[in-house]
């Protein structure tokens, strides 16, 4: 699986990875497009629509192309919350000699996702997660793929990526082609560590003391970890081989480093996913 870093260009240590920026924030964009293996460009549809602006079909059209060369993969300008207009789009952007990938979003009819499936797209991305309950995404995700996107061996029948998938227990539960994720960036803002305790299971340890939520986090904060696991999550961020927990406390900026080079590491071991349905979908109760 193809892990991109959401909001990665100004990282040096992301140089020469996977990125993805949003054509909303074009001069991020330009700047990870000239740092990045691979580039994923987000049509930033769902910023404007936040910020109720409309992005012209043409200008997005006129990027793709004027950067065509150092692109990867682009998605189509999506409709948020009109299945049919995101359809129109991705024909038009088609038609204006542009390769994207349609987005296929949460609570839209399945039906629309059955016709990008029958017209022979060979790549697909899921998006509208980041919302929804994390009880919810698992049923609809369950249901995409056992219903949609998987052949009867439990392969992938396309390409797909999971917008704003952070979720390591869905990330490795589906053959997705790639993901992306901006959960890296918590250290910063936050204060949280992405750790691997020896029995498999991940965690996000809080490391920070200034931040004004400190004293919520309890035993999940660092200071507050029996000496045994202190110990523990000391070797882990030791092999990770970026900072110890004095100089996280004093540049959250390394804990960012540490969490992409945790979360890159983590998706590098994952190999070839076959999905099994494990649980209830959606509708199936």
């Amino acid at each position: 699986m193809i892990l991109y870093f959401a909001g990665g260009s100004n990282a040096p240590f992301l140089h020469g990875g996977d990125i993805l920026e949003s054509f909303w924030y074009k001069r991020d964009a330009l700047e990870a497009m000239a740092h990045a293996q691979n580039f994923f460009l987000d049509s930033g549809a769902f910023t404007a629509f936040t910020k109720k602006v409309t992005i012209k079909i043409e200008d997005y059209a006129a990027f793709i192309h004027a950067h065509v060369s150092r692109i990867t993969v682009a998605s189509s300008l999506d409709a948020i919350g009109d299945a049919a207009q995101s359809y129109a789009n991705y024909k038009e952007l088609k038609n204006l000699g542009c390769q994207v990938i349609p987005v296929f979003h949460c609570r839209e009819d399945p039906r629309w996702l059955v016709k990008y499936l029958d017209e022979g797209v060979p790549y697909i991305a899921l998006g509208g997660m980041v919302p929804e309950s994390k009880r919810w995404v698992a049923q609809w995700l369950e249901d995409l793929w056992a219903s949609y996107l998987t052949r009867p061996d439990g392969s992938a029948r396309v390409a797909v990526h999971g917008f704003g998938m952070t979720i390591l227990d869905f990330m490795r539960a589906y053959p997705w082609y790639s993901c992306d994720s901006s959960s890296w960036t918590y250290g910063a803002r936050y204060g949280y560590v992405l750790t691997m305790w020896p029995n498999g299971k991940q965690a996000w340890v809080f490391v920070g003391d200034a931040h004004s939520a400190a004293k919520d986090f309890g035993e999940r904060h660092y200071n507050n970890f029996p000496p045994l696991y202190q110990e523990q999550f000391c070797r882990f961020i030791a092999e990770v081989g970026v900072a110890t927990v004095a100089e996280m406390k004093a540049d959250p900026a390394k804990i960012n480093e540490h969490n992409a080079r945790v979360f890159a590491q983590w998706a590098a071991t994952l190999g070839e996913v076959r999905f099994q349905r494990t649980t209830e979908g959606l509708f199936d109760a």
